[in-house]
C-alpha cells in the first residue's frame, strides 16, 4: 500500500513520457509529409526563401509574429460572440469606431468582401436600382445578386496612357445621377482605387445627400488613411480591409457606419450575419486587435508616418531614373502615397516584372500598362532599397531579357470601352436562371450566368445578366485560363415582350 502512489506516479509519468513521443513522432511525420514537393507547406517555404522584398499585400509583410494556432479558440466563456458581440469583441469595434470616427464599426472575418456585400443588401430597402463604378469589385456584384438590385453603370475617369480606371469626378456623378433619378437606392465608388486614385468623397458625398440618397465607399485600400478618411468626408457607409496596407492577417476587414449616415447598422450587421462563417477565427480577431493597437499609439502613427515619407522618397528616386514614369505624378489624380503604380517608358512591362521576381522583388500585379507596387505597416527602408538597386540594374540589362510569365488580365486593356457592359438581365434574375458551361468562343450573342472576375484586382469582366459581345469574348479570351463560360440555357427575352428596368448598356 505505501508503494502505490509511486506506481501511480511511474504509470503517470510512462503515459506523459508515452503521448510527448507519440506527439513529437507525429509531429516528425507531418513535417516530412509537408516537406514534399507538391504540397502547399514546400510552396510557402520556397517562396519565404527567395523572396527578398514584399511589395504586395498582406501589408505586415510576414513581420507580424504570434501564434496562430496557440489563439484558435472557438467561442468559450469570456470569449464573446461575433455574431452578437456584448463584451471583449465589442469593446474591439469601438476602440476601430473611436479610431475612425465612425458611429459603430463591425468586424468581418470574411474581408472586406462580405462588407461590401453587406453593404449592397443594406441598400436594398432604398430602392431598386444603384449606380455602381465599372471598376466594382466582384463582391459588389455578388451584393446585386444577392440583393435583387439592378445596376446602372457609370464610368470613372479613364486614363488612356496607363490603361486603368481612376477617380470619379463630381460632373461624372451628377450625371449618372441625373439619368437614373427614379427609384435609385445608392451609389457606390472605390476610392482609393487598386492604382491608388482617391476620389473627393466631399464633393460626391455632397450630390448624394441633396438627393437623400446612401453613398458607400469601398476604400479597402485606405484603413490607413485615418483622418482623411471617407468616412471624415461625409460617407454613408465605409468597408475597410485590415491587412492590405494595414499589420492584420489575411482575410479581416469592417465595415464603418458613419455618423450621420442613412443606414441602419444593426440593418448592416444583420446582413454580415448572413454572410460571415458561424465560427469566424480567434486568430484573425486577435490580428485585428493587434493592428488597431498598433496604430492607436503614438509608435505606430510615427511608424505609418515613416511608411509614407519612404514612399514618397521611392516615388522621387524612381523618377530620378529617368526611365520610369510613376502614376499620379503627371495626372490631373489624387494617388493614395501607398500605392505605387510604376512603368518603364520604352520596355515591356512583363520583362520588368520577370527581372524584379527573379531578384527576389514580389510586386502586388500588372496593372493597365504598369506594374503595382504596393507599401504597408512592414515595409522597410532596407525593401525600398533592394529595390531602387534593382531598377538601376533594369536600365541596363532589360533589353536582352525575356519574358516567362503569363500575361495579367490587366495588360490587355486598351480603351474604356472594352469593359462596356451590354445589360440583357438583372444580376439576380440571370443568376438564378438554368444555365450550362459552353466554350467561350460560341458564346457570342448569349446571356452570362456567372460574375468573372480574376483576383487581384477582382474586376469584374464579366456580369450575370450581360450580353456576351464579340468584344467581350475578345477581353475574356485573352485571360489564359478562361476556356469556358457559364451561359442561359435560353434567353427569357425571347418569350416575353417586357422590359427589365436595366436595359442600359454602359453610360
Amino acid at each position: 500500500m505505501t508503494q502505490l502512489p509511486t506506481v501511480i506516479k511511474l504509470e503517470t509519468s510512462f503515459s506523459s513520457h508515452s503521448a510527448k513521443l507519440s506527439e513529437r513522432n507525429i509531429s516528425a511525420t507531418i513535417d516530412e509529409h509537408l516537406a514534399q514537393p507538391g504540397t502547399l507547406s514546400s510552396a510557402l517555404v520556397r517562396h519565404r526563401q527567395i523572396e527578398r522584398a514584399s511589395f504586395h499585400t498582406p501589408g505586415h509583410k510576414n513581420r507580424q509574429h504570434f501564434g496562430a494556432f496557440e489563439f484558435d479558440l472557438t467561442e468559450l466563456p469570456g470569449l464573446d460572440q461575433l455574431s452578437h458581440p456584448e463584451g471583449i469583441l465589442k469593446s474591439l469595434e469601438s476602440r476601430a469606431a473611436h479610431l475612425w470616427s465612425s458611429q459603430e464599426s463591425i468586424i468581418s472575418v470574411n474581408g472586406a468582401s462580405a462588407g461590401l456585400t453587406a453593404s449592397m443588401l443594406s441598400l436594398a430597402s432604398f430602392g431598386q436600382t444603384v449606380l455602381v463604378p465599372r471598376n466594382a469589385h466582384r463582391s459588389v456584384i455578388q451584393g446585386l445578386v444577392l440583393s435583387g438590385l439592378k445596376p446602372y453603370w457609370y464610368e470613372p475617369e479613364w486614363h488612356e496612357d496607363w490603361q486603368l480606371f481612376g477617380q470619379v469626378m463630381p460632373e461624372t456623378l451628377s450625371t449618372a445621377l441625373a439619368k437614373n433619378p427614379v427609384g435609385l437606392a445608392g451609389v457606390v465608388v472605390v476610392s482609393p482605387t487598386y492604382a491608388g486614385s482617391i476620389s473627393d468623397i466631399k464633393s460626391l458625398s455632397k450630390l448624394c445627400r441633396e438627393r437623400e440618397i446612401p453613398l458607400i465607399v469601398d476604400e479597402a485600400h485606405g484603413a490607413h488613411l485615418i483622418g482623411s478618411s471617407a468616412l471624415n468626408n461625409g460617407a454613408d457607409l465605409v468597408v475597410h480591409s485590415l491587412h492590405k496596407t494595414l499589420s492584420a492577417l489575411t482575410q479581416t476587414g469592417i465595415i464603418h457606419v458613419s455618423k450621420n449616415s442613412m443606414i441602419d447598422a444593426n440593418l448592416v450587421r444583420a446582413n454580415l450575419r448572413l454572410l460571415q462563417s458561424t465560427s469566424p477565427s480567434y486568430s484573425l480577431m486577435l490580428s485585428i486587435e493587434q493592428a488597431v493597437a498598433e496604430i492607436e499609439g503614438v509608435d505606430g502613427r510615427k511608424k505609418l508616418a515613416q511608411v509614407v515619407n519612404l514612399s514618397k522618397e521611392c516615388t522621387h528616386k524612381i523618377e530620378s531614373l529617368n526611365e520610369f514614369t510613376v502614376f499620379g505624378k503627371h495626372e490631373n489624380s489624387d494617388c493614395d502615397p501607398l500605392h505605387i503604380l510604376l512603368k518603364h517608358q520604352s520596355e515591356n512591362i512583363d520583362a520588368l516584372n520577370t527581372f524584379l521576381i527573379e531578384k527576389g522583388i514580389y510586386a502586388e500585379t500588372i496593372l493597365g500598362d504598369g506594374l503595382l507596387l504596393l507599401l504597408g505597416m512592414g515595409t522597410t527602408a532596407e525593401d525600398i532599397e533592394t529595390l531602387l538597386q534593382a531598377l538601376a540594374e533594369f536600365k541596363s540589362s532589360a533589353k536582352n531579357l525575356s519574358t516567362n510569365l503569363p500575361v495579367s488580365v490587366d495588360t490587355i486593356t486598351r480603351t474604356a470601352s472594352q469593359f462596356a457592359i451590354e445589360t440583357a438581365l438583372p444580376p439576380r434574375e440571370a443568376s438564378l436562371l438554368p444555365s450550362h458551361s459552353i466554350p467561350l468562343s460560341e458564346a457570342e450573342g448569349l446571356i452570362a450566368a456567372e460574375c468573372i472576375a480574376p483576383c487581384p484586382p477582382g474586376i469584374a469582366l464579366c456580369v450575370p445578366g450581360q450580353k456576351i459581345t464579340p468584344t467581350a469574348i475578345q477581353l475574356l479570351s485573352e485571360h489564359s485560363s478562361l476556356q469556358y463560360v457559364r451561359v442561359l440555357n435560353r434567353d427569357p427575352r425571347q418569350k416575353s415582350t417586357n422590359q427589365v428596368g436595366d436595359s442600359n448598356t454602359n453610360r
